[in-house]
């Protein structure tokens, strides 16, 4: 929990320093286009491996699928929500799209938090490691990050669901 706290800290306080010094936040946002723009290209080529049909009959993709599904339902329930989730996914599937209109200015906001976010990771690591942190230890330390900022998201997608108002936002 203090670990959480420290990040969360640290990537407010960015939020500060870049409204304070522009030029930052320039760069700052840059780097962070730059690095979507690698991670776009990552993506792409993993996505011209395998067709949207072979990445949803995959048994580790139907695992995580079924994953997403309460175990106390009914059979017929848990059916039904695989076969919507698999319909989901198809009407959409994985693209590059999203990272374009990120890299290309359509969402200031978020490349402002993920830059932030970034900020925070690399001096978090700093003083980490500066205080004596090994590399197994920051290995946990970004493993409980991500889970974080997936039951985040996660929570948000579920929510959006149900508040009309956020599924166009989450979609």
């Amino acid at each position: 929990m203090l670990v959480q706290l420290y990040f969360t800290m640290l990537h407010e306080s960015f939020h500060i320093i870049f409204r304070h010094s522009p030029e930052s936040a320039k760069m700052a946002a840059e780097t962070t286009r730059e690095l979507l723009r690698d991670m776009k290209d990552e993506l792409a080529d993993q996505l011209s491996l395998i067709t949207n049909d072979e990445l949803l009959s995959d048994s580790k993709t139907q695992e995580h699928l079924a994953a997403l599904i309460p175990p106390a339902l009914p059979q017929e329930e848990r059916e039904a929500m695989m076969a919507q989730m698999c319909e989901e996914m198809k009407s959409n599937p994985y693209s590059t799209d999203y990272i374009d209109r990120l890299v290309n200015g359509s969402d200031n906001v978020l490349v402002e938090e993920l830059a932030c976010d970034r900020q925070a990771w690399l001096n978090f690591v700093d003083m980490a490691t500066a205080n004596g942190c090994s590399t197994e230890d920051l290995l946990q330390f970004h493993l409980c990050f991500f889970v974080v900022f997936c039951a985040m998201d996660f929570n948000q997608s579920i929510l959006s669901q149900y508040r009309p108002a956020l599924r166009a936002h989450y979609q």
